[in-house]
């Protein structure tokens, strides 16, 4: 299925009152009037199923966008008539001071809900009263604050969820078998699905490597959807109850999408993953918003490319263990000794994979000396001083983006497994808050 629009150009068209007094007094009866009178403009050559009602109307208002009253940019009704034509959906947006200024992002937006009745994938904040921070689906969809890249000029496109919600896909790809797929970037027409036991709660895989519409997207690889058609993204609390519609699963487990006003940054997507990628035990995971397991697992991810090759299903070979260990304990100022805190596994095997993140409070991280220990005695350095000044320690280091940590391929992973802390230098303290291993054996 495929929808064109096409638009005619009419104007300028000069008001008869200053900009401020359209904030209250909504400009489309007059604006359209002066279309008919002075431009002969014929309202049936826009009625394209004959029901003597125009398909669309878009007017757009010289000078910055006002986020006041009537010229906040929206899409709504209004029934006016011209002879035997009437009107319904119109939109109003901005257009600019000057012909720099000219961007299509804030217009697209508003013509996908006047035309598909696109819902946004944003969280409104202050205007609906809740007041929280969240930013929905950022940046990866024009329907959230996709319609903002490289200044409106280059919005992003209409992400798989609401593409295959209105039926513009007419292929679909089933993820639920133990098999290797391909994702191609810009197979608009392709919805790849995994099922869960709900008919309005599933997952989506999509392609976006940043290229075409998806050139200024603010990281490039695979997307992973938890989509629920009764979920609403005003609601970010991740509960059974509250939880979005559409939410991408962040890679990098900062969920800054759902706890701050970030429209999205580098760790977003999925990237060249040799192990587990997702499964009900990584963090993020692939649960169901009722905590349930989904049973979907992916691993196998290829870089970002046109072409994204990755596998769904466990298989009998795919053994996984996550901990993770609130310490929250002091760092020691200037001690060599410093602190160790342990986290033991349990299971026997072999290391294939390791992710391991660490959260430390600290007012100089340039002091820190990091350390993870395995069973066996072997150590590999995790941080050793860099960032200087800055605040605060947050690492999040797999083999892939640190390579040390292949040292411990192959280790045996049953007992204790050390993070050894040392605070090397005078004045500064800090805490260590948290830590957790992701572990892949076999």
């Amino acid at each position: 299925m495929n929808t064109n629009y096409t638009n005619t150009v009419v104007g300028p068209v000069r008001l008869s009152r200053k900009q401020s007094h359209y904030i209250n007094n909504l400009l489309v009866r007059e604006a359209l009037e002066i279309a008919i009178n002075d431009f002969n403009v014929n309202l049936a050559d826009y009625d394209s199923r004959g029901r003597g009602v125009v398909d669309a109307l878009s007017f757009m208002y010289a000078g910055r966008t006002l986020y006041a009253g009537d010229l906040w940019p929206h899409n709504s009704v209004i029934r006016l008539s011209d002879g035997n034509i009437r009107t319904h959906f119109y939109t109003i947006q901005s257009l600019g001071r000057h012909r720099i200024d000219l961007s299509i992002g804030t217009f697209a937006h508003e013509s996908g809900h006047m035309l598909c009745r696109f819902s946004d994938l944003y969280d409104y904040g202050k205007r609906d009263g809740d007041f929280e921070k969240s930013s929905g689906l950022g940046q990866y969809c024009l329907m959230s604050w996709g319609d903002h890249l490289n200044g409106g000029k280059t919005p992003a496109p209409i992400c798989a969820y609401l593409r295959d919600l209105i039926g513009w896909c007419d292929q679909e790809i089933i993820l639920n078998n133990h098999d290797v797929y391909e994702a191609e970037h810009g197979d608009y027409r392709t919805v790849m699905r995994f099922l869960t036991g709900k008919y309005n709660e599933y997952f989506l895989v999509e392609n976006r490597h940043q290229e075409g519409l998806d050139k200024h997207l603010p990281d490039t690889g695979l997307a992973v959807y938890h989509c629920d058609t009764r979920g609403s993204n005003e609601h970010q609390d991740g509960t059974p109850e509250n939880h979005y519609q559409c939410a991408l699963i962040q890679a990098d487990g900062h969920f800054d999408l759902e706890s701050s006003q970030r429209g999205g940054d580098e760790g977003d997507l999925y990237a060249s993953i040799h192990g587990i990628a997702l499964s009900d035990v990584t963090v993020p995971n692939s649960n169901e918003w009722d905590g349930s397991d989904s049973g979907l697992v992916i691993s196998g991810i290829g870089p970002s490319a046109s072409k994204i090759a990755f596998r769904t299903g466990a298989t009998l070979e795919d053994k996984i263990v996550h901990k993770n260990i609130v310490a929250d304990q002091l760092i020691p100022d200037d001690d060599e000794a410093g602190i160790e805190s342990s986290i033991t596994i349990d299971p026997a095997g072999s290391l294939v994979n390791i992710r391991v993140k660490v959260q430390i409070s600290h007012t100089y991280r340039g002091d820190l000396n990091v350390q993870l220990v395995a069973p066996s005695g072997k150590i590999v350095t995790l941080h050793s001083g860099q960032g200087g000044t800055l605040d605060n320690l947050a690492l999040d280091l797999d083999p892939q983006s640190f390579s040390p940590l292949n040292e411990f391929k192959g280790e045996a992973i049953q007992g204790p497994w050390l993070l050894h802390v040392r605070d090397l230098w005078q004045y500064d303290v800090g805490r260590l808050d948290t830590w957790s291993l992701t572990i892949e054996y076999e």
